[in-house]
């Protein structure tokens, strides 16, 4: 396992690192490093490995460690990883150069815990169990030694061919075949943890087994290939964006050529220079191809390479540039608060004077404000005076107005009183002599009117004394009187017949509507039958009258 992962770490930090640099295209010479392919053949490859004797002396029927140690010296023995001398193979041992160094292995004990088997009795019980789960188990230990053997029970052919379980060394082969794989479809990042003492002491440092260590590694050929290579490498968007204010001038002006060029190359010709400059060499400008391999810089197809040396100064010249840029920007700040500083100073200065103008100005409008205020009191006091003079002067105009007034209406009043008296006077006198001619003259009418009414009732005594002696008038018209009073004694009768009946008809029907209807008419026979008998008793007396 761990020459297979040095194995990985050599391929991806040395060989990967330098294919790197072919594929980009920079000049560089091919840096040699051990290579342990042969160690990992000698272990695992299939038909001639360990492994793979192990596994066949662990198939094959009543092997030990005895044949599987012959057998292995008898095939790998002339490899040049593999040692075993007269000792060794006395005491049944043997070592294997590995990439760290020599180790020694002894053979006692391989073939049994390669094997790994579970007791055949354990393993049938526990395929012979009614839980799914623990057959499912017993199935995955055994190995599939349980189907393997049903299967050589139903065909010969399977009876006679190899066993399908796998071995220790071949689960661990399979194991470290996938951990690679896995490796691989990764970016994996080394931590090399070191010993710095056999012993295992505390603040013990023993240089010799460090630097042992560093070289089993593979660390100081790693050290060595990052040396003569380059450590820092960008995109070349990576490197225009960080190392771009090192040549913004050379940018401008490839933009603005005719000719068009990466970014990058203008980029590091104009850094070149400025390292040239700085540095204090020789640079020939008018040559058309420079040494960037002699500066430590190199332009891939993709990436910019640097060395530590062209790194280190690109850096320093890219801090020296940030420096100034850093100045000028403090000195447009600090520009820029001055200035401000210097237009705030301005503005309080401003403010001040407005303040204070303001305050003056203020003072000049109260001063002017109170000189128009008391000429604005002193009117509406010299206003109220005059006036006050002036309401009480039409006071005493008014009073005397009126006591003028007084008199002349007074004597008006006499005057007016007087006439109005003396008219009265002649209208009592005149009404009283009016009314005196008035009483003789309605004296004089009643007269002649009492005068003229007896001579008509003289005339019409006459008239009835005459008419009275005429005694068949007087009989025809007794008849004639009874007559109608018989009539209206009989009108009376059948009055009275009617109200009875209806009294009774009011009596037998309980309706208000022609109760009313009923008592409108018995109100109006009522009348008729007064009437009636106010003119029988009338004419009756008229006949009386008339007898006499």
């Amino acid at each position: 396992c761990n020459e297979a992962l040095q194995q990985q770490f050599n391929i991806f930090v040395l060989k990967n690192e330098q294919e790197e640099y072919e594929r980009e295209g920079i000049a560089w010479s091919y840096v040699t490093f051990p290579d342990n392919q042969d160690v990992l053949d000698l272990i695992s490859k299939k038909g001639a490995g360990i492994l793979s004797i192990l596994d066949d002396q662990c198939r094959a029927p009543g092997t030990t460690d005895k044949t599987f140690i012959n057998d292995l010296y008898q095939k790998v023995s002339r490899h040049k990883r593999f040692e075993a001398d007269y000792r060794q193979v006395g005491a049944r041992k043997f070592a294997i150069i590995h990439y760290a160094g020599t180790v020694e292995y002894e053979s006692e004990g391989f073939v049994e815990k390669n094997r790994d088997e579970l007791p055949k009795e354990a393993t049938e019980l526990l395929l012979s169990s009614s839980n799914k789960f623990v057959k499912s188990i017993a199935e995955i230990i055994s190995g599939g030694s349980a189907s393997a053997a049903k299967d050589a029970k139903k065909s010969p052919a399977a009876r006679s061919g190899p066993k399908s379980k796998s071995t220790v060394g071949g689960q661990f082969s399979i194991q470290l075949q996938a951990l690679r794989q896995k490796i691989d479809l990764t970016t994996p990042h080394y931590i090399r943890c070191l010993k710095p003492n056999d012993e295992l002491e505390p603040d013990s440092f023993n240089p010799l087994v460090v630097a042992d260590q560093l070289r089993c590694a593979g660390v100081i050929e790693a050290v060595r290939v990052s040396r003569l290579g380059y450590p820092q490498r960008y995109q070349h968007s990576r490197f225009v964006a960080r190392y771009r204010i090192l040549g913004l001038r050379a940018l401008k002006k490839a933009n603005a050529s005719s000719r068009k060029r990466k970014p990058a190359e203008v980029l590091v010709d104009a850094i070149v220079d400025k390292i040239s400059e700085y540095t204090g060499a020789s640079n020939d400008a008018d040559a058309e191809k420079k040494d960037l391999a002699a500066i430590g810089i190199q332009v891939g197809k993709t990436k910019v390479f640097l060395r530590r040396n062209a790194y280190e100064t690109i850096e320093r010249l890219r801090n020296l540039e940030m420096r100034k840029a850093a100045i000028t920007i403090q000195s447009i700040a600090r520009c820029y608060g001055a200035r401000r500083g210097l237009f705030e100073a301005k503005d309080a200065i401003t403010t001040l004077q407005c303040f204070s103008r303001t305050h003056a100005a203020r003072r000049l409008i109260d001063e002017v404000r109170r000189e128009h205020n008391s000429i604005i009191m002193q009117k509406y006091f010299r206003r109220f005076s005059a006036r006050k003079r002036f309401q009480n002067i039409v006071c005493l105009c008014k009073s005397l107005q009126r006591l003028h007034r007084g008199v002349v209406g007074r004597q008006l009043f006499r005057t007016l009183n007087r006439n109005r008296k003396a008219t009265q006077i002649q209208q009592t006198w005149r009404m009283c002599k009016i009314h005196r001619s008035f009483k003789e003259l309605k004296t004089a009418a009643v007269i002649v009117q009492c005068t003229v009414r007896c001579t008509a009732a003289k005339k019409r005594m006459g008239k009835l004394k005459k008419a009275a002696r005429d005694l068949h008038n007087t009989a025809s018209e007794r008849d004639q009187f009874r007559g109608e009073n018989k009539k209206l004694g009989k009108a009376l009768a059948d009055a009275l017949s009617k109200i009875a009946e209806l009294d009774s008809v009011l009596m037998n029907n309980p309706l208000e509507k022609e109760l009313a209807t009923r008592d409108a008419e018995l109100a109006t026979m009522r009348q008729e039958v007064d009437t009636a008998k106010a003119t029988c008793t009338r004419e009756i007396e008229r006949a009386d009258q008339a007898e006499n």
